[in-house]
């Protein structure tokens, strides 16, 4: 029994991926054909040169990349506040701060608007009285 080599299953598999490779370009070729006759049929039927095709492929007038909005980049003021933080401020666009969304959720986030809000009083934290130093006494022996 004559056992295949490495060497030998890569070229077998360089092989298929090339018979592949051909298949898939003559597939797209037939598939990009119906539609390039479709466009010719479509400006045919509309009384259009092919001049006429190449100035409105010239004057931008496709697909291409967006413009930046005329707001892009300019800033806006906050409309909501923090209310237990007053330092804490959202202009309502993109995605809510902890606190704006905790308060979205429970119904109250009218109430941090700004200009209407009312500051709340935070919770008193427990604070901790730090420990008193012990001093270690040394014992000294009796004298004698």
């Amino acid at each position: 029994m004559a056992r295949t080599t490495v060497q030998q299953q890569l070229a077998k598999l360089k092989k298929q991926k090339a018979e592949l490779e051909k298949k898939e370009k003559a597939l797209l070729d037939r598939s990009n054909n119906k539609d390039l006759l479709k466009i010719v049929a479509l400006i045919a039927k509309a009384g259009l040169s092919a001049s006429d095709v190449v100035a409105a492929m010239k004057s931008g007038k496709r697909g291409g990349p967006r413009k930046a909005s005329k707001l892009a980049g300019v800033k806006v003021k906050p409309k909501y506040q923090n209310p237990r933080d007053t330092s804490q401020v959202w202009t309502g666009r993109g995605r809510a701060p902890v606190w704006a969304a905790a308060l979205q959720k429970s119904g109250k986030l009218d109430a941090a608007l700004i200009g209407t809000a009312k500051p709340v009083k935070a919770a008193k934290k427990a604070v901790k009285k730090p420990a008193k130093k012990r001093v270690a006494v040394k014992k000294t022996a009796p004298a004698a």
